[in-house]
């Protein structure tokens, strides 16, 4: 269920902050952050600072490379799935999960991302193009360290399959994570950038890059129909993620869809009869309809973002030193709680999340705030400055006629008249 994942705490995800407390949201458990490879003090996943700022990353067939060159493209250094990390990070499916040996020869060496953001893509296509992917050949191994993937272990297992539950079990984990997700198909480069917190290095005059779509010829997009047919329950929750995501169907009613007479195929050569889901049955899940979590109404600002995520920070309470923010902060969400945020925990808040200039404001409205309480020891700090200037200089006159008195003495000149001389100094004598 997604029930837990759509909520920031107790309210929606779209939510206008209006108080302090929609702010807040429910951070995921740390059995499931120590699976992962973002940076976590909270769960003690790590020792020392992160290694890189930014891991993007979704399931294979996702755009990814896309993606990928796009960021380069407007300035930011960052890497693909297959080799050595770049400064700012990298694009990847494989690198979410912490494995000491992950599909393909790249690795991390031990190091963490400080930001991970979930993108996705219309979910039929790229379930679809998932069947050029190795799912049941080179990368199984690493697939099965992290996931289920039952259908992987089936005395025939199909291809077709193994993509759906691949593409379910890892975008459910994704979503569990709590991280800030986007539709590639709308989401704007520099938000990206900007969440992130490198919205300093993007460029509005591209850079001469071509933008790669790494384009793979694969057979006819799949079916709601077709995927149901696969497996019904798997179908529902792909349902269910797709439209958690933003993404909709009008012309298909979930609830009359039935079965074929066979299993759909990646490779199309051949059908393959079933009797696991019976021609022209609907056997489960009944009601989809009504238990459709719809896209957000509001994104903060940000287009194409389908959920805040939950994002975690540092507070000074001995009971709870870690809390959770949600991860995308509109312009007009901080600004009406601008006010009640502890000073320390804003300081920390990520200035990227919105425009530098609405931070430089709020800072400057807690400086004015503070300013009457603050004045009277301004003032008084400064009195005590310039009494101890004043103290300082006095020593150091005292001590100049002190060494003065020591180093001269009254000699007499003549009758009645007496001078201050300077005495001779010993010489100091060097073996």
């Amino acid at each position: 269920s997604l029930t837990t994942a759509n909520n920031c705490g107790i309210y929606p995800r779209w939510a206008k902050m209006d108080s302090i407390l929609h702010l807040t949201c429910d951070l995921p458990s740390c059995d499931l952050v120590r699976k992962s490879n973002i940076h976590s003090e909270r769960c003690g996943s790590i020792i020392g600072p992160p290694g890189w700022p930014l891991l993007i990353t979704s399931t294979p067939r996702s755009a990814t490379v896309y993606a990928h060159s796009s960021l380069m493209k407007h300035g930011m250094q960052i890497q693909d799935d297959w080799h050595r990390t770049m400064r700012d990070g990298r694009v990847s499916w494989i690198f979410v999960f912490e494995d000491s040996h992950p599909f393909g020869k790249a690795r991390t060496g031990g190091k963490k991302y400080s930001h991970v953001l979930h993108q996705v893509k219309e979910p039929l296509s790229s379930i679809t193009s998932m069947c050029t992917e190795p799912v049941l050949g080179g990368s199984l191994p690493f697939l099965q360290r992290h996931i289920p993937l039952n259908s992987s272990r089936e005395e025939n297992p199909q291809l077709s399959k193994a993509c759906l539950e691949f593409w379910v079990q890892w975008h459910s984990f994704l979503t569990e994570m709590r991280f800030p997700t986007y539709k590639i198909e709308e989401v704007e480069l520099q938000d990206i950038f900007q969440i992130s917190g490198l919205g300093h290095l993007y460029l509005e005059e591209p850079l001469d890059i071509s933008i790669k779509s790494n384009h793979r010829g694969h057979r006819p997009k799949f079916s709601w129909q077709e995927l149901y047919t696969m497996d019904p329950l798997l179908a529902a929750k792909a349902w269910e993620l797709a439209h958690y995501y933003g993404y909709s169907y009008p012309d298909v009613d979930f609830d009359t869809l039935t079965c074929l007479d066979y299993v759909p195929r990646c490779d199309t050569l051949r059908n393959v009869k079933t009797d696991k889901c019976p021609n022209g049955t609907h056997p489960y899940p009944t009601n989809m309809s009504s238990n459709i979590i719809s896209p957000p109404a509001a994104n903060h600002g940000f287009k194409g973002w389908v959920d805040s995520g939950c994002v975690e920070y540092r507070v000074a309470l001995p009971l709870q030193p870690y809390i959770g923010i949600r991860g995308l902060l509109g312009e007009d969400d901080l600004q009406n709680i601008s006010r009640t945020l502890d000073k320390e925990l804003f300081l920390q808040l990520n200035e990227t999340m919105v425009s530098k200039r609405l931070l430089m404001n709020i800072s400057a409205s807690h400086m004015a705030s503070s300013q009457s309480s603050q004045s009277a020891y301004e003032f008084r700090g400064h009195r005590f400055f310039i009494l101890g200037l004043y103290f300082s200089v006095f020593i150091v006159l005292t001590r100049l006629c002190l060494n003065r008195r020591r180093r001269h003495k009254w000699q007499e000149r003549g009758p009645g008249k007496r001078v201050f001389v300077k005495m001779p100094q010993a010489r100091e004598k060097y073996e």
